[in-house]
């Protein structure tokens, strides 16, 4: 059943390295496979599983330090590490899944460091929702824009998002608790 689900996802990474986005689609992958869409749908609901799938497997390596400068580096050492099959998801109608992807390992790594403070639930809420969506957000942004490598959108986007400004915001949060 994994060897299936394997080889599914290779045809798929295959497959976006000769057809644009749009043209791959659950036929092409059987085909390609000789195996019948049933097979397909026993493992997998769509394309977007299949991408959602290949993220899962290839992860994100988890932060060396809890701190802001970690966390937006392995994200884009691991968007840089397969660059073309990401930047092809990145610039396709499935970037949804790659932006969910990065957010839930935004979302993990915050929520260690946020976990260090004394922040009733819903205001850790709060924050990881805006910092989870505007980190994802920018980090994808420059990961686009192919301008950058990894030390330069690195520095960049922990310019903006970095861990003075996520002691700020907690200070806020905690002042208004007392």
């Amino acid at each position: 059943m994994v060897n299936t689900e394997n080889e599914i996802q290779k045809t798929f990474i295959s497959l976006s390295e000769k057809y644009e986005f749009n043209e791959i689609d659950v036929n092409m992958i059987c085909k390609a496979l000789d195996i019948k869409r049933q097979t397909f749908y026993y493992h997998f609901k769509n394309i977007y599983d299949v991408i959602f799938s290949i993220y899962c497997y290839q992860k994100i390596q988890e932060p060396y330090e809890n701190d802001m400068n970690s966390l937006i580096r392995n994200i884009f050492t691991f968007l840089y590490s397969d660059q073309a099959f990401n930047k092809i998801i990145a610039k396709s109608n499935a970037s949804d899944v790659l932006t969910e992807f990065v957010g839930s390992y935004i979302n993990n790594g915050l929520t260690k460091i946020l976990n260090r403070y004394n922040l009733r639930l819903e205001d850790k809420k709060d924050i990881l929702r805006f910092f989870s969506k505007g980190l994802s957000e920018q980090c994808l942004y420059y990961f686009a824009q192919a301008e950058y490598g990894v030390n330069d959108a690195t520095s960049r986007v922990s310019y903006i998002f970095n861990d003075d400004v996520l002691r700020t915001i907690i200070r806020k949060y905690q002042n208004s608790i007392e």
